[in-house]
């Protein structure tokens, strides 16, 4: 334990800490456990029990919070020591965990830190253990302030969640918060009734018209592999996502190493933690489309979804879809299904019919409060311009390549 920024009077929460932490202390108000370096040697196994249990203990579930996500993420897609993993505790345990990165001190403002997201983390909402909601900004506003921080920046959480909501709406002398941007994304609630009455008859008809042409190829079965290992599957979903337009464009899992390196880590400790639901349609015996959902509390998040694109016609992917959202209001066992997409034109009409609320926000810390306003408009004019070149981007990228090879090169008189 490091005793450099600990304070003399330590709680019992602070004597629990690892040794491989560093553990703040302000007024005995905030205790932290602040994991710096390589994870692979900083989390230890007791710390992970906790974080285990601080997951199981969330107000609002996350798996992607989670360790058998969060660890695979900061060992395969970061170098060490980018990331800092902040938990808050009390005498009782961890109350709160996020990951962080923070800018170096700007001049005039001071530091910015951003709740760590990579390019397969769909949800930000942080882990606060239900009930302490209010203790955890009290510690984590003492937190920010002791390390200079000015704003901190939290994407993809959800608004109504009792953590994001007291931040938003609930009085407090060291922090304010600001909406920058909302979405929603389809969801369904598991107990709201059976998928069939939730869709038109025309909808339905269609899904079974799409089996139907499916099932005049070969044998077509739906195959629940969440109880085998990755070794039985990973391969065969990776293969699949990459025959498609992902692998055409360079965007598949596969053509990364690194993001292969870290989606083999992940599927390895969340089969382990019994975290990951692995649904398949099989034709005659192949894998025809795959999808994986992340689960955690009564929650599951689709995660990633492959289909053979030599089938495209038949539509195996939607197949699997309804398919797999009957299978899992059958088992019973949890309350909700994040699909994480805001984009209808890939999901099954009618399949999804709630929606989650999800938002990004701004928290000032002390005297930057006053700057809050600003920096949630710098922050929509900044979104503004990248929405307009990833636009640009796009379009350019979808040119044909003989089109961009025979346009004539520009002259200079």
């Amino acid at each position: 334990m490091s005793s450099a920024n600990a304070s003399p009077r330590t709680s019992s929460a602070d004597m629990a800490a690892p040794q491989s932490m560093q553990v703040f202390s302000e007024r005995n108000a905030c205790s932290a456990v602040e994991v710096v370096g390589d994870v692979r040697q900083t989390v230890t196994a007791e710390f992970r029990r906790d974080w285990r249990k601080l997951a199981a203990e969330a107000g609002t579930p996350n798996a992607f919070a989670e360790p058998f996500f969060v660890e695979a993420a900061l060992q395969r897609l970061v170098r060490p020591g980018k990331v800092k993993l902040v938990a808050f505790a009390d005498d009782h345990g961890l109350i709160g965990l996020l990951p962080l990165t923070v800018s170096a001190p700007i001049p005039g403002i001071g530091r910015v830190a951003n709740r760590f997201m990579h390019i397969h983390d769909f949800d930000g909402t942080p882990l606060v253990r239900r009930g302490s909601e209010a203790l955890f900004r009290t510690k984590l506003g003492a937190w920010l302030k002791h390390e200079g921080i000015a704003f901190l920046r939290l994407r993809d959480v959800e608004e109504t969640s009792p953590v994001i909501d007291g931040l938003l709406n609930e009085e407090d002398q060291t922090l304010q918060a600001a909406v920058v941007a909302r979405l929603v994304r389809a969801s369904l609630h598991l107990g709201s009734g059976g998928l069939e009455a939730m869709q038109s008859g025309k909808k339905r008809r269609g899904m079974q018209r799409r089996k139907r042409r499916l099932q005049e190829l070969g044998e077509l079965s739906f195959v629940d592999l969440s109880a085998q290992p990755p070794s039985a599957w990973a391969d065969d979903f990776l293969t699949l996502e990459a025959s498609g337009w992902k692998g055409e464009m360079g965007t598949a899992i596969a053509c990364r190493p690194q993001e292969r390196a870290f989606f083999e880590k992940m599927v390895e400790a969340g089969s382990a933690s019994g975290n990951l639901i692995v649904h398949a349609l099989e034709l005659d015996g192949r894998r025809i489309s795959m999808t994986l959902y992340l689960r955690a509390g009564d929650g599951a998040w689709g995660f990633k979804k492959a289909y053979a694109s030599d089938l495209a016609r038949c539509s195996p992917g939607f197949v699997l879809e309804a398919e797999s959202a009957a299978a899992l209001q059958a088992q019973g066992e949890l309350a909700f299904v994040d699909t994480c997409s805001i984009d209808a034109a890939t999901l099954v009409p009618g399949l999804w019919p709630q929606e989650r609320a999800m938002a990004d926000i701004v928290v000032a810390v002390g005297s930057a409060r006053k700057w809050l306003k600003s920096a949630v408009w710098l922050e929509e004019t900044y979104r503004a311009r990248r929405r307009d070149l990833r636009s640009l981007y796009v379009r350019l990228k979808r040119l044909p390549a003989q089109a961009r090879r025979d346009r004539p090169a520009a002259t200079h008189n």
